[in-house]
């Protein structure tokens, strides 16, 4: 069995900042990741970072405790009149909050909650597909990082109680049923808008699609993507590198 890990102090990692709400006007405190603080490490296939001791995915949204208005960080300021009264009709009138703040960090389960409250924002504003799409993708992130937690503090796999295997299946469970919203919305956005997507080039959402694609199983449809974007010239050395690792993957577990 592996030794248990101590929790880190997460509070060294982070910086309190002060914003003022888009919506409601009133000034709060969010957290932020102290720039190069974290260690990067290799990401997984569909390119969830990888960083420790902390993961700084935790802290990509901003939640107004007042009003309930909540969005990632770099689209926080940026919210036009009409979506403005969109959030005042379908999102404050209805907020009651159930975290007290300001928090000395975010663990997982308030990371979730806040992406998911984000997410509800982003609709009832009716923005973009890609930045709905691109939500649910660091939702299913987190529920993968949750899920990791879970079992690296239990000591590996072996070690996990029946609460924390019942948990986990349920991060699981909700991880899969995001990644397909992602996938989904992820591929209309390639249809319908012009890039970039929620901050992301065209062909970085290309590689997306087809990492997702071969999650779903949809591997012919992973192996298409994957070779135009092999020979895209327009594409980054760095992409291709990505496109190139992940057909051998695909390549190697037909032929297993």
């Amino acid at each position: 069995m592996e030794e248990r890990k101590e929790p880190v102090n997460e509070k060294e990692y982070l910086l309190s900042k002060k914003v003022e709400c888009a919506v409601c006007y009133k000034e709060f405190q969010y957290l932020q990741i102290k720039t190069n603080k974290t260690r990067r490490l290799e990401p997984d296939l569909d390119l969830r970072p990888r960083n420790v001791p902390v993961d700084p995915l935790k802290y990509g949204v901003i939640s107004c405790p007042y009003c309930g208005y909540s969005a990632l960080t770099k689209n926080f300021p940026m919210i036009s009149q009409g979506q403005r009264k969109l959030i005042r009709e379908n999102i404050c009138e209805r907020f009651r909050q159930t975290q007290e703040y300001p928090v000395e960090y975010y663990d997982y389960p308030l990371a979730i909650e806040l992406h998911k409250r984000s997410f509800l924002n982003s609709v009832e504003k009716k923005s973009k597909m890609s930045e709905l799409a691109y939500t649910c993708l660091l939702i299913a992130w987190l529920n993968r990082g949750y899920a990791e937690e879970i079992t690296e503090r239990a000591g590996g796999e072996d070690a996990l109680k029946p609460d924390e295997k019942k948990r986990i299946d349920m991060l699981h469970a909700e991880e899969e049923k995001f990644l397909a919203q992602a996938y989904k919305g992820l591929v209309d956005a390639m249809a319908n808008e012009t890039p970039p997507f929620c901050g992301l080039d065209m062909h970085t959402v290309q590689y997306l699609i087809a990492a997702l694609a071969h999650h779903n199983n949809e591997d012919a449809v992973a192996i298409r993507v994957l070779s135009d974007l092999i020979i895209d010239k327009g594409a980054s050395s760095h992409v291709k590198d990505k496109a190139r690792r992940l057909k051998e993957i695909i390549k190697e577990e037909e032929e297993a």
